[in-house]
């Protein structure tokens, strides 16, 4: 005779038997498995990304004049480049200038001047003035610069160059340009202009141009 504890034993394994070897239950034709549920993202609470934040409207440009020295140099360069082919005249190189210029000293500097012999020489030739020119501020006494106005000096050397290969005599102009502005977002121009060609052997006194 069986005792309790060998009975209930045996009533287990007999049991996980029968589980074990009992088939799975398969849904019936045309069920459909139930989905499965997941949960419904929450709203995002995060701060807007960079490229979501409305754009900032652009800062408005500054607009930056050239100083007095680049508005000397670029007039000392321009007031005597010339060029037979396309210039009538010497006066022709003060008119690509005179943005630089005040119109009073525009209009004086752009009145035709005599055709003499060294222009017609260079026409001869077809050819043409290119300034070379240095800043020679250091070795003059010129004022102070203010706020408005401020002189400088250039040394301009042009050199007749035709285009048959000859080469005429060096001429060397001692350039003061005297420029003024009327409030520091202004621009440079300049004002008066002296040209002086003692430099040359000429016993002429300097040119005035306003």
């Amino acid at each position: 005779m069986k005792t309790a504890p060998a009975a209930l034993a045996a009533t287990l394994a007999l049991a996980l038997v029968v589980a074990g070897c009992a088939p799975a239950v398969e849904p019936s034709p045309g069920e459909a498995p139930s989905p499965v549920s997941t949960p419904s993202k929450a709203p995002s609470t995060d701060a807007p990304t960079e490229a979501e934040v409305a754009p900032t409207a652009p800062e408005e440009a500054v607009l930056v004049h050239p100083g007095a020295d680049e508005v000397a140099d670029q007039v000392a360069a321009v007031m005597w480049a010339s060029d037979t082919r396309t210039d009538n005249d010497a006066s022709a190189a003060a008119g690509r200038a005179a943005e630089w210029l005040t119109p009073q000293l525009a209009q004086t500097a752009t009145q035709a001047v005599p055709t003499g012999a060294d222009w017609l020489e260079l026409v001869e030739h077809e050819g043409t003035l290119v300034p070379e020119v240095v800043d020679v501020d250091e070795g003059m006494d010129a004022p102070q610069d203010t706020e408005s106005s401020a002189v400088r000096t250039r040394l301009v050397t042009l050199t007749p160059t035709g285009r048959d290969g000859w080469v005429g005599e060096p001429r060397i102009l001692v350039a003061t340009l005297t420029l003024v502005r009327e409030t520091q977002d202004a621009p440079w121009l300049v004002e008066a202009l002296t040209v002086d060609e003692s430099l040359n052997g000429t016993p002429d006194d300097p040119q005035d141009f306003g």
